[in-house]
Formats: C-alpha cells, sequence, structure tokens
C-alpha cells in the first residue's frame, strides 16, 4: 500500500522542472557535449562524487532524446521501494509474531515523510541509492565465505561511495563486521585465502576512498560553519546528532528525545552482538553505517540543530529505527507477549506518522509543484521563479544553464 501511494504521487504530483541541485548536477553535465561528458561523470558535487546520478540522467537522456526529471525521481524511488521490500522480507523470513515487522518497514521507510527525496530528481537518486547499495553490501559481505559475495560486496561498496559523501563509511562497518565474525569466535582461524581477503578489503577501500577524497572542494554552505569555541561546538554537534536520530518527528524538543531514546536503544542492543546470527549481523553492520553517516553529518554540519530536521535526512533516521527494531526482534531474549506489545506500538506508530505526513504533504507538494511550474514558464521573461537559491548571482548562474540546456536540446521547459 505504502508503494501505491507514493506511486500515485509521483504520477499526479512530481513536476518536470529542475530544483535546487538539478541545474549543476544534472543540466550542466548534460550540457557538455558527448562524449567528452563522461569525463565529469565523476566530478565533485560540492562534497560528493554522484556517478550514478549523472548515468540515470545520461539513460534518461539517451532513452528520451531529453531530459525528464520526473523520470529520474521513478528510478531513485524504485530503488528505495527494492530497499524497503527487501527489508520487510527479512522481517517475514523470521516467521512467527516477527513477520508483522514486514508492515512497520514498509510504512516507516515509504511516505510523504521522505517528500524532498521523493520529489527532487538529484536527491532521489543521491539519497535513496547510496543506502541501497550500502544495505547490499551488508548482505553480501555476510557471505563473504564465497568469493562471488566477496566481489559482490566490494562491488556494491564502491558503488556506495560515489553516489554519496557519506557512502565511504561502508568500509569501516564492513571491517566491523568482520571483527565481530572474529571476536566472536566465528573466524578465528587464518589461512591463506582469508588473508588474501583481507588484503583485497584494504586495497579496494584505500583506493576508493583515497580517489573520493582526492580533490574535494571546501564548501562555503554557511549552514556548514560551525562554531569556533569548542564547548559551543559539541553542543551544536549533539543537539544534531539527537534531532537527526529523531527526525521522524520534525519539531525540535520532541526530535531530541526521540533521538536518544533512539540513541538509548542502540547501545542496549550493541550488547547482543554475541549472538547475532548471519543476518543480524548485517543488519547491524548497516546500523553501524547509518550511524556513522548521522555522526559524520553532526561533526561537519551541525551548526543548527534544526538542520538535521530537513526532510531529505528522515530516511535514513527512518532505516535506523526500522533496523533496530528488527535486532531486537529477532535477536532480544523477550517474550512473545512483550514482542507482540513492542511490535503494535511500532505499527502503529508508524501508521500514524505516515497519515499526518500524507495528509499534510500531498497539499503541500500540490502547490510545490504549481509554484515549479509557474517558475519555469515565466523563464526567460524572469528567472525569479527558478528553483535556485534566490541571490542575484544564484538565479543568474541557473538561468545560464538553463538557457543551455534549451539550445542544446537537453531539456524543453
Amino acid at each position: 500500500m505504502p508503494i501505491v501511494i507514493m506511486a500515485i504521487g509521483l504520477i499526479f504530483l512530481a513536476a518536470d522542472v529542475p530544483l535546487g541541485d538539478d541545474y549543476d548536477a544534472i543540466l550542466a553535465y548534460l550540457n557538455h557535449p558527448w562524449p567528452e561528458r563522461l569525463w565529469h561523470l565523476a566530478d565533485f558535487h560540492n562534497e560528493h562524487r554522484i556517478i550514478p546520478t549523472r548515468i540515470v540522467a545520461e539513460i534518461v537522456y539517451r532513452v528520451l532524446g531529453h531530459i525528464d526529471f520526473r523520470a529520474v525521481m521513478w528510478i531513485g524511488n524504485l530503488g528505495w521501494w527494492l530497499f524497503a521490500a527487501v527489508f520487510a522480507r527479512l522481517f517475514l523470513v523470521r516467521g512467527g509474531i516477527v513477520r508483522g515487522g514486514a508492515i512497520f518497514a514498509m510504512w516507516m521507510l515509504i511516505g510523504f515523510n521522505d517528500k524532498e527525496n521523493v520529489f527532487w530528481a538529484m536527491a532521489s537518486v543521491q539519497n535513496h541509492w547510496v543506502v541501497v547499495f550500502a544495505f547490499a553490501a551488508c548482505l553480501a559481505f555476510v557471505r563473504r565465505a564465497d568469493v562471488r559475495w566477496f566481489a559482490i560486496a566490494l562491488a556494491f561498496a564502491v558503488a556506495a561511495t560515489f553516489t554519496s559523501g557519506g557512502g565511504l563509511l561502508i568500509f569501516p562497518a564492513l571491517a566491523l563486521m568482520a571483527i565481530c565474525d572474529y571476536v566472536f569466535g566465528r573466524e578465528r582461524t587464518m589461512n591463506r585465502r582469508r588473508i588474501f581477503r583481507i588484503i583485497v578489503f584494504l586495497v579496494v577501500a584505500v583506493t576508493a576512498s583515497a580517489f573520493m577524497l582526492h580533490g574535494l572542494p571546501h564548501n562555503d554552505d554557511p549552514m556548514l560553519v560551525m562554531p569556533t569555541d569548542p564547548v559551543q561546538r559539541a553542543k551544536a554537534a549533539i543537539g544534531f546528532c539527537c534531532c537527526f536520530f529523531g527526525n521522524s518527528i520534525p519539531l525540535e524538543t520532541p526530535a531530541m528525545i526521540i533521538g536518544v531514546i533512539v540513541i538509548l536503544w542502540g547501545f542496549l542492543i550493541c550488547g547482543f552482538a554475541p549472538r547475532y546470527r548471519r543476518d543480524s549481523l548485517a543488519v547491524f553492520a548497516f546500523t553501524a553505517y547509518l550511524a556513522a553517516t548521522i555522526l559524520a553529518a553532526s561533526v561537519f554540519r551541525g551548526n543548527a540543530a534544526a538542520y538535521a530536521l530537513a526532510g531529505r535526512y528522515h530516511l535514513l533516521s527512518a532505516a535506523v529505527i526500522v533496523s533496530l527494531a528488527y535486532l531486537t526482534l529477532v535477536e532480544v531474549p523477550i517474550s512473545e507477549l512483550k514482542k507482540k506489545r513492542l511490535l503494535g506500538l511500532l505499527i502503529a506508530g508508524g501508521f500514524a506518522l505516515s497519515t499526518i505526513y500524507l495528509v499534510r504533504g500531498v497539499p503541500y507538494q500540490y502547490q510545490q509543484r504549481i509554484v515549479l511550474e509557474n517558475g519555469i514558464s515565466e523563464w526567460p521573461t524572469s528567472d525569479n521563479g527558478l528553483a535556485y537559491p534566490t541571490t542575484e548571482s544564484g538565479l543568474d548562474h541557473a538561468s545560464a544553464i538553463l538557457r543551455q540546456s534549451v539550445q542544446r536540446s537537453v531539456y524543453a521547459p
């Protein structure tokens, strides 16, 4: 049902209009002549290398003969729906009361609470698919005794690294999985094959990370300027972190409270790591990846707690909660009655949040579509309606990109 709702939303509420980063990440890339622009696939966009985003844009352009931002959104969202479906299946295969977790996973992960990613072309690919690739890497890496799964895991990890900047944190998460196996006695013996895998893993991780970080540009966004005083900096980062983990409630104080609860829940779950079975260990490593991504954002972006409530961050906090729910229901030794109560609370909460976001999100997105379409229809007579930072130089920059796209038949407003 959540997938059907969002598919209908995409059909009626998505606008074939560039929004914000779409100008620089997609239109400016496609404005380069073919095939020379392939050299720009790995160019930085802010602090990210967004190769899959540009590949998707290239495919849409090649198939349709022009860029259609709605098609890019569909591809971005299909990945997220696949992720939610696979996670739901993890609940289902456990059987018993745990099967109900699939309902919670779908309602928590898919909905208008994720609308900023759903209806934004670049974000729909970058923010959704980096999580998809990271999750796939964890599921494959836990089967790394088979060299084919080991290679697949590394391929997905590299894909995550070049989808979004935080994707490179998947390598420490995979290393954590291997360390857990060693410490808890599942892989204590060292043979040539295992040593070879460790060497290959380190080579791939270091090479991918080095290429990703080489030439990292400085971002002058004022939202990224952290306080210089160490105490204020720490307070800002902690507040940002708590709000980020509690992003499911888009109000600062409730989000902080939820965030603290989620953090404490995560520490509690860590205590049961020695008993984790294969899929649970993969989910544990995936949760560590999500937590590391949030912590990194808190350190480098955390100058205002309210900024952590941005809609595009919801998918990470939701994925953390769903992951912790899975580990609790599957690995924590609690009675069936307590599992039923916990699951009932989670399903009710997830459904209520999704419903509230749906009721509020549909009118908002409808108005947003009208604003975007009116803004692009007024161009080139006026560029004030373009969805780009509204400084004079910013609008001039967006207008220049748009003009070149129209001249090259890349995009038709």
